[in-house]
């Protein structure tokens, strides 16, 4: 609050976060889960405010929301709004998982071996085998082979494939039927392909 006062908004380029995080929710569907104990200037904004005693979790929404309603504060800048997201439409040669005339996807430990680049997926937590990161790889050349084409954006291409998935299986992606292959959720392949580094977008 002393840092609003001091910048204004028409000379600060940087919107606070406290001022966007319900239009993030409530414009584009983005949850925002935050652990801190300096500051309750997100008292107002929270859906729910969970409390730590002893570290045991006590739910106390009410009492935040009663301390935010005796000192309330208007938003620092005018827009209410979050603003547009835009959207990301790769280029399908940027997803090549060639190396020199061969196909090369291998799974090793938590990375995939995709082309010449490797994919590391340590962070991916929800990934808890080979076979899905093989999957993953081969979800990826399938969708720069079928729909990326500089158009379709990341989202429509990932639903299109999931709804391919659900009427047809997984071979209906794969190059042959195998049993080394597991099933992931469209988040996990958008998260392998965010990290792509030769992954370009129109």
């Amino acid at each position: 609050e002393r840092m609003r006062e001091l910048v204004v908004e028409d000379e600060e380029p940087i919107t606070p976060l406290v001022d966007k995080i319900r239009p993030l929710y409530e414009e584009h569907g983005v949850s925002t889960v935050m652990i801190m104990g300096g500051s309750g200037e997100f008292f107002e904004v929270a859906d729910t405010v969970i409390k730590l005693r002893e570290f045991l979790p006590y739910d106390v929404t009410a009492e935040a929301k009663a301390i935010a309603a005796r000192d309330h504060r208007a938003p620092a800048w005018a827009d209410p709004d979050f603003g547009n997201l835009p959207a990301r439409r790769p280029r399908p040669e940027s997803i090549d998982p060639r190396k020199g005339s061969k196909v090369k996807i291998k799974a090793r430990d938590k990375r995939i071996q995709f082309g010449r680049e490797e994919i590391d997926l340590q962070a991916v937590e929800q990934l808890v085998e080979p076979a899905q990161h093989r999957l993953i790889g081969w979800a990826l050349w399938y969708l720069a082979e079928h729909f990326f084409d500089g158009r379709t954006t990341i989202e429509e291409a990932l639903a299109q494939m999931e709804a391919l998935i659900e009427q047809k299986g997984l071979l209906a992606i794969l190059p042959h039927e195998s049993g080394e292959f597991s099933y992931v959720r469209r988040f996990e392949i958008a998260a392998a392909l965010n990290r792509l580094r030769s992954l370009r977008l129109a």
